[in-house]
């Protein structure tokens, strides 16, 4: 029970890891073009275009604090809790990334800069799910569940060191 919650804990890590990665790129796209989007993706104001430096920033920072929890910052968790929350992560991660190709492929249309971003979390899913930080975030957190499993299964177990039955070593009268 206690590994259940740990693997819905990193799976709600992820829901908000990539949709937070998901907003913020829309917020840089923006920028680029000069357009400010609201919360709900639509614009909201106009302004100078920039390169978004800010939200660039944010986005690596989350990035690195979601590897850094799911390295350093669990590592005094038993290898059990620990991989349900990796699997949890990398699971939920999965089915993001999948249901956002479903999604662009189902709704794709050529660039309209009318239209802008899908509205609300549709939008901030599709644009995380479709970000590079967000599968490269994948491919390490399934390496941290293969190799933690592969030490796990190599592991010997402690036992007391074997008497010889032989004479002890070293010179004999």
């Amino acid at each position: 029970m206690k590994n259940a919650l740990w693997s819905i804990g990193g799976a709600a890590a992820s829901v908000t890891y990539v949709l937070l990665v998901g907003y913020l790129t829309i917020q840089v796209s923006g920028l680029a073009g000069g357009a400010v989007f609201g919360l709900d993706n639509r614009l909201s104001g106009v302004t100078a275009p920039g390169p978004g430096l800010l939200q660039l920033a944010l986005i690596a920072g989350v990035s690195g604090g979601a590897l850094l929890i799911l390295t350093r910052a669990v590592r005094s968790l038993d290898p059990a809790a620990r991989f349900a929350l990796r699997l949890g992560f990398a699971a939920a991660t999965a089915v993001l990334v999948g249901a956002a190709f479903v999604m662009l492929s189902q709704r794709f249309e050529v660039l309209d800069l009318n239209t802008g971003p899908a509205p609300w979390v549709e939008g901030w899913l599709t644009r995380g799910g479709t970000a590079s930080v967000v599968h490269l975030m994948l491919i390490v957190v399934v390496a941290l569940l293969v190799a933690g499993r592969g030490r796990a299964a190599v592991r010997l177990p402690r036992t007391a060191p074997q008497a010889s039955r032989g004479p002890a070593p070293g010179p004999h009268p």
